[in-house]
């Protein structure tokens, strides 16, 4: 099951009133709208933990992972995702009833738009007649779903990651450098207009400029990896944006096992501040096209 489809079932799952006749006092355990939950971080015993929080640095929602307080990797958040997520959250209901001493824990913590926690719960990892118990610091204790209870759990909140190579990347890209191995390709856009400008300085072909834009907002991760690139290295490197509001994207790819080291960064002037960063693997289309060169954009020509 896909995790959209998952979160459409934990919708009705978690849906006010779902607990039937013969169910405990149910409470929320939020307590708040979908729109006023600002972020969740959930940790396992093996302090593998994973938030999914606004970043204004962004101006979008991320998901950092950390192992033992070591941050892996910090992604931008599918917004259709973490839209869906966040309802989940907002519906999410305890039984309350007697529990015995939970063994296995996770802690999740919910936080509202202000950064103040709204909910501080600790979890068992193991269900008994399909549900799990839990307990709200210095609240109710009892049990919620396990398909809930599975949903908070850091493996569940990897998945509100962006699926794209190059998040949030649109038509607004003002410059295109491919390096491979030192063969380097460079396109700029002034107003309309597009030109080379490395290995030659000539007027470009701004459809198919367009053309290779387009590839690359499209293109999807197959997986995220913690492999590092190792050999036959293509590297990308796109800036989209106004002055003062532009992003920077550089993807260090290995052509031969298709892992790309992605970063994206926020540039203002001189100033380059980093806001995320993963390693994923990248389909071979997208390998294909950072293959062209200088004479596939220059007006008049072809390869």
């Amino acid at each position: 099951m896909g995790i959209l489809a998952l979160l459409a079932a934990l919708v009705v799952v978690t849906a006010p009133g779902s607990g039937g006749s013969s169910a405990g006092r149910v409470v929320a355990l939020v307590g708040v709208p979908a729109s006023q939950i600002g972020a969740i971080t959930v940790e396992d015993a093996e302090r593998h933990a994973v938030t999914v929080a606004g970043d204004p640095a962004w101006n979008g929602w991320v998901v950092r992972e950390e192992r033992g307080g070591v941050e892996e990797s910090v992604w931008p958040a599918s917004e259709t995702t973490r839209s869906a997520g966040v309802r989940v959250l907002a519906n999410a209901e305890m039984r309350v009833e007697r529990s015995k001493p939970m063994e296995f824990m996770k802690s999740v913590n919910i936080l509202d738009l202000e950064r103040n926690v709204i909910c501080a719960l600790s979890m068992d990892d193991r269900a008994l007649a399909g549900r799990v118990q839990a307990s709200v610091l210095g609240g109710d204790r009892g049990t919620i779903d396990r398909e809930l209870a599975n949903f908070l759990s850091p493996e569940s909140l990897l998945a509100w990651r962006d699926s794209a190579v190059l998040p949030g990347l649109d038509a607004g890209v003002v410059s295109l450098a491919i390096d491979r191995g030192g063969e380097l390709l460079s396109l700029r856009r002034v107003g309309a207009n597009w030109s080379v400008e490395l290995p030659v300085n000539e007027p470009a072909d701004g459809a198919k400029v367009q053309g290779l834009i387009e590839t690359l907002i499209a293109a999807r991760s197959q997986r995220f990896v913690d492999a590092m690139p190792a050999s036959g290295i293509v590297t990308l490197m796109v800036e989209s944006g106004a002055s003062g509001d532009r992003r920077r994207y550089t993807a260090m790819i290995d052509t031969d096992s298709l892992v790309a080291d992605v970063t994206l960064a926020k540039v203002d002037g001189e100033r380059v501040t980093q806001v995320a960063w993963a390693r994923v693997e990248v389909s071979p289309e997208l390998v294909t096209a950072l293959g062209v060169g200088a004479t596939d954009f220059v007006s008049g020509r072809s390869s």
